[in-house]
C-alpha cells in the first residue's frame, strides 16, 4: 500500500434546487478524499453506495481521479442524497437520505487495509464511531475525525479519546474563547485540534517540544458562489500535505487557500457535476 490517506465514510449526490436543478457527487468523506488527492498524496476511499446510477457515478468519479475505490461496497438500495438550497452563496440542507452509509464489514482484511495508510480520516456521519479503537495500532496510523458543527456531545465523548487529529467547524459569529475550546478538546485526547471559523479564519493547536503551538491563519476575502464543501476542502488539503510531512503552518496556509478557491465553484470539488 503506497497511499498515505484513506477517507472512510459518507458519500452522496448533492441535489441543488437553486439556482438550477443540478446534481453533484459529494459527501464529507468523498470531498475530503478528492482534495487530499489534489495535493499529490496517494488516497483511498472506503464507503457504501447504492446499486444505482448515482452509486456508479460516485465510484467512477473517484476512480477517474486515481483514488483507490477497491473497498467501496454496493447495496441494493438508493445511494445517499442531500437536497441543497443556496441563499446568497451559503448552503442549506432542508432534506437528506443517508442511504447505506455505515454498512461496512469490518473484516481483518479491511482493518489491515485501513491501517496500511498513514492517516485514517473519519466523518461524523460516516458510521465508524464504534470502531475507531479497532483502527489504532501503537505505531500508527493517525486517526482523524471531522466533527463539523452538528456533532452531539454524546458523539464527541464517545469518539474523541481515539482521535489524534480533531477537526471542528465554528460559526463566524461564535464568540467562544477558541484557545480555551481547543484546550478542552486536547484534555480529552487529541494531539492536534483544528477549528475552521469561516470568514474569521482557522485555528490549529498542535504539539511542540513538550508544549502546544497555536497557529492562526486568516481567511481569504472572496465573494463566495457556493460554500458547500469548503470545510471538506480545508480538511482534505490539510491532511494531504500533513501526510506528506509538511509543517502545520504550511498545511494551514494551503488548506485556507484551497477552501477559498473551492467557494468560487458549485459543488464540493471541481468537475463534480453529474448533470
Amino acid at each position: 500500500m503506497s497511499n498515505l490517506v484513506v477517507c472512510i465514510g459518507d458519500n452522496c449526490v448533492d441535489m441543488y434546487d437553486t439556482p438550477g436543478k443540478e446534481r453533484f457527487v459529494g459527501g464529507n468523506a468523498v470531498n475530503t478524499a478528492v482534495h487530499a488527492r489534489e495535493t499529490g498524496c496517494g488516497v483511498s476511499y472506503v464507503g457504501c453506495v447504492g446499486n444505482d446510477d448515482n452509486g456508479r457515478a460516485v465510484t467512477e468519479m473517484l476512480a477517474g481521479r486515481d483514488i483507490d475505490v477497491s473497498h467501496v461496497r454496493s447495496f441494493d438500495e438508493p445511494t445517499a442524497w442531500t437536497r441543497v438550497v443556496l441563499e446568497n452563496g451559503e448552503r442549506q440542507f432542508p432534506e437528506e437520505y443517508l442511504g447505506p452509509a455505515g454498512k461496512y464489514d469490518y473484516s481483518p482484511e479491511l482493518l489491515s487495509f485501513l491501517q496500511a495508510h498513514r492517516v485514517i480520516h473519519n466523518t461524523w456521519q460516516g458510521g465508524t464511531e464504534d470502531h475507531l479503537a479497532d483502527f489504532r495500532k501503537p505505531e500508527g496510523p493517525y486517526i482523524s475525525l471531522d466533527y463539523g458543527e452538528r456533532y452531539s456531545e454524546d458523539f464527541l465523548e464517545k469518539t474523541v479519546g481515539n482521535v489524534d487529529l480533531a477537526f471542528f467547524s465554528s460559526d463566524p459569529e461564535d464568540e467562544r474563547d477558541m484557545e480555551a475550546f481547543m484546550d478542552s478538546i486536547h484534555a480529552k485526547g487529541p494531539a492536534c485540534v483544528i477549528v475552521t471559523c469561516g470568514k474569521k479564519g482557522a485555528w490549529c493547536s498542535c504539539p511542540e517540544e513538550g508544549s502546544r503551538r497555536r497557529i492562526f491563519t486568516p481567511a481569504k476575502t472572496i465573494e463566495a458562489v457556493d460554500t458547500l464543501g469548503a470545510g471538506d476542502t480545508f480538511i482534505g488539503t490539510f491532511l494531504g500535505f500533513f501526510a506528506q510531512g509538511y509543517a502545520p503552518e504550511a498545511c494551514m496556509k494551503k488548506a485556507t487557500e484551497a477552501a477559498a478557491a473551492n467557494c468560487l465553484i458549485s459543488g464540493g470539488f471541481r468537475d463534480s457535476r453529474i448533470y
